[in-house]
């Protein structure tokens, strides 16, 4: 799990007020109630550093109070100043008999995290962990910690320790199952991503993509392809610090590994692009490593491609995307990928002609279709005679998959008939009464009919049936936008 800082949405301001409603039943000193109140102005006014303030010299004059050293400490944090909230969260775990509450060592650890204290942020919430038991913020900040030290077999313990909390959770049963793929734990993997799925539908698409993977994996003779693959799995899925994990276990067994090394890289520089990574590569040294083992990987010269577009090379990614599809030209999936460079570089006439050739070459596969829609929309490249009708194919070939319903409702609402993108986005949810996307969509028609609350209730829904993927993330953009 990705470590997270949920500061606004702890309902602190909530405490703020719960005690100054507190002061005015219990009596306490004018000074102490008015700067509650003046951390309350300025908390509502967006002026943390403000708040914070008030609220440290309102704890100076009654020091034994830890709920206010804990909110001047989180208010410090929200305003960007680390070792402010240190020194008010430690006075409050020294002048108070009981210590800091779950949050208030947590946020010690927040704290200290940012300035690099690593160490001190561990055994901040080590103690939240022995203190309190098991919890998510908890276990989400002391897995970080552990995947930067290499520690997986702690990090398994502990979500080992959650799931036994709550075990009808999906997520943690899907977290837990990524861990024991990259330690080389398949049969606990598999167990884990068939709980996960049975709890959650809208995570069977990743779970059966792993489970491919593993099952593959178990088949292999040479020790070395089995890590591989589960790399391979978890990088389809983004899992890019377990990914890695795996490429180095297939490396340790033969080091000359050629697909290793290309998938490394691409962990790598997908590793280079987190808040706080834990590797100095961007991925270019291992694949090129790759490609001095063997000039004709095809992983080394498609991810190498991948990495000259992320660099926005887009000449250097068309050179070694093409070199790539020489080595492999029935594959569609690459084609898709030339279709996707060809467009970025603004030769959207070949790019179509790609993903065409995607769908020719693979044409039972609805999901190419799909691609060459998408494209058509997003680059409003002839979508009456694109994408209306690949989107009527791809119904034609599976009418009961939700994601070519829910593309015919994406094409409608484009072309501007909103009652037909309707249906169909009715006719998605129908086979999946869960299927996110379908929701969005819906989202939007309602927002295009002036339907607030129909399009709120649609966009609400779809953000909390797909937490942490681009349909949520547009889901919750257009609420903050429209739902401020």
């Amino acid at each position: 799990m990705e470590r997270r800082f949920n500061l606004i949405n702890l309902g602190w301001l909530t405490l703020l007020v719960l005690l100054i409603l507190l002061s005015r039943v219990v009596p306490i000193s004018h000074e102490v109630s008015s700067n509650l109140e003046a951390a309350h102005r300025a908390a509502e006014h967006d002026l943390p550093a403000q708040a914070a303030q008030h609220l440290g010299t309102a704890a100076e004059r009654q020091p034994w109070r830890t709920d206010l050293w804990e909110l001047a400490g989180h208010y410090a944090i929200i305003a960007n100043n680390p070792v402010l909230a240190i020194e008010y969260l430690e006075d409050g775990k020294e002048n108070t008999s009981e210590g800091l509450s779950l949050h208030g060592l947590l946020d010690l650890g927040d704290a200290y995290y940012e300035i690099e204290e690593r160490n001190a942020a561990v055994n901040s919430w080590e103690r939240a962990h022995q203190q309190y038991g098991p919890s998510y913020e908890t276990v989400d900040r002391l897995m970080q910690i552990y995947q930067e030290a290499g520690d997986y077999h702690t990090g398994i313990s502990m979500l080992e320790e959650l799931v036994e909390l709550y075990p009808d959770d999906a997520n943690l049963h899907f977290e837990l199952a990524l861990l024991y793929a990259s330690l080389g734990e398949v049969k606990d993997s598999q167990e884990a991503l068939k709980r996960a799925a049975e709890l959650d539908t809208n995570l069977i698409d990743a779970v059966e993509s792993l489970q491919d993977n593993i099952l593959l994996a178990q088949r292999q003779s040479d020790p070395a392809y089995p890590p591989l693959l589960i790399c391979q799995g978890l990088a389809e899925i983004h899992k890019w610090r377990l990914a890695a994990l795996a490429c180095e276990k297939s490396l340790q067994l033969y080091p000359n590994y050629a697909e290793a090394w290309a998938y490394l890289g691409l962990a790598h520089n997908q590793m280079s692009k987190e808040e706080y990574p834990i590797t100095d590569s961007d991925g270019f040294p291992e694949l090129q490593k790759a490609l001095e083992l063997d000039p004709n990987s095809l992983a080394a010269n498609s991810l190498l491609a991948f990495y000259w577009i992320d660099k926005g090379e887009y000449d250097l990614a068309l050179e070694t995307m093409q070199e790539a599809i020489q080595l492999a030209p029935d594959r569609a999936d690459l084609r898709v990928d030339l279709g996707a460079l060809l467009a970025l570089s603004g030769d959207l006439q070949n790019a179509y002609q790609a993903y065409q050739k995607a769908v020719e070459l693979s044409p039972s596969r609805t999901a190419y279709l799909r691609h060459l829609v998408n494209f058509s929309l997003k680059y409003d490249y002839q979508v009456e005679q694109v994408a209306l009708p690949s989107a009527r194919k791809a119904i034609n070939i599976d009418s009961e998959e939700p994601a070519n319903l829910d593309l015919m409702a994406k094409v409608m609402i484009h072309l501007g008939d909103l009652n037909s993108a309707e249906r169909f986005a009715h006719r998605a949810l129908e086979i999946d009464q869960d299927y996110a996307p379908a929701h969005l969509r819906l989202g939007f028609i309602y927002l295009f009919r002036g339907e607030e609350l129909a399009a709120y209730q649609a966009l609400t829904k779809a953000a909390a049936l797909s937490p942490g993927t681009p349909v949520a993330d547009q889901a919750m953009r257009l609420i903050s936008t429209y739902f401020p």
